[in-house]
């Protein structure tokens, strides 16, 4: 029997880890750094998001002006400090904020909360690629951020099509062999996930069950996305297969209506945190997408 612990609290302090690696590394600068441009454009996206509900008052306007900041934020991070310990001139506040300001004077103004957080959230999908590295964690907390604002969970990314088609068409095998190890956890996971809805299943109300039923769907359906890429990537290696039992440690213990609501709150609670941990350590353009689509999934209150 696999034991599967309650992750939120570890994989916080796991992205945290990432986050304090990539400050490290960002102090060494280029005599002029530039503002990273897909960072720029994802607060400019921030800022007008925040600007054009600002009439609302809602927690969605606050959360627009807090990843507006924290991307700012992360700019200037990447930039690092000059000999004087200070933010380079090319990175200032003054040139960051008109460089934020002209892309925003060019997007469109949305209706509805629900319509910016979805664009939003789409943005940071389509920004994966293109990303540094160190700074997929914040991206990643911010995409799953907006989809439990009401964004809906992006339709784009390799979780949407053909695995096989995908890794023919828009990679090569050493794309996913360089996140190998983390693709034979990612199945172990959602194994241990199936197991334990269908354990939550057999004490839902029947008013429940078709969501919970939608939700061991929903997993499966990445487990064959899964073992595709894995028969791809490494061919001449078994398929990882999933244990006999799985034991929670924990988790709610599902034993009536309630008990079985609040296991699976958590389970896919941490199923987001173990897709945003996977992203945080991703190399591979491939994987990436594939970690912040599935985060972004996980995060759609059932």
């Amino acid at each position: 029997m696999r034991e599967v612990i309650l992750l939120q609290r570890s994989t916080t302090s796991a992205i945290s880890a990432v986050c304090v690696l990539g400050c490290l590394v960002a102090c060494n600068i280029s005599p002029s750094p530039e503002p990273n441009a897909t960072l720029l454009d994802l607060a400019a996206i921030a800022h007008n998001d925040a600007a054009v509900l600002q009439s609302k008052n809602t927690d969605l306007v606050q959360q627009r002006h807090t990843d507006f900041e924290e991307l700012i934020s992360e700019i200037q991070r990447l930039c690092g400090t000059n000999s004087e310990g200070k933010v380079p001139d090319s990175c200032s506040n003054e040139v960051v904020q008109a460089a934020v300001d002209k892309h925003a004077a060019s997007l469109k103004e949305t209706a509805t909360e629900s319509d910016a957080a979805t664009r939003s959230a789409q943005a940071i999908v389509s920004a994966i690629d293109s990303a540094p590295s160190e700074s997929l964690g914040l991206l990643g907390q911010q995409l799953v951020d907006l989809v439990r604002a009401g964004a809906a969970a992006p339709q784009s990314g390799i979780a949407q099509l053909d695995p096989r088609d995908e890794i023919n068409k828009g990679t090569s095998k050493d794309d996913l062999i360089q996140d190998g190890d983390t693709l034979k956890k990612a199945l172990d996971w959602e194994y241990s996930a199936i197991y334990g809805l269908g354990v939550a299943l057999a004490h839902s109300p029947a008013g429940s069950k078709n969501a919970v039923s939608d939700a061991i769907t929903a997993h499966r359906d990445r487990v064959e996305l899964l073992e595709s890429s894995f028969a791809e990537s490494f061919p001449n290696e078994p398929i990882p297969r999933p244990e006999a039992a799985y034991e929670f440690s924990g988790y709610p213990e599902p034993h009536d209506a309630q008990s079985a609501r609040a296991f699976i709150d958590s389970l896919e609670a941490d199923s987001a945190a173990w897709w945003l941990h996977a992203l945080s350590e991703s190399h591979s353009p491939t994987w990436r997408s594939l970690c912040a689509s599935l985060a972004a999934q996980s995060a759609v209150q059932r």
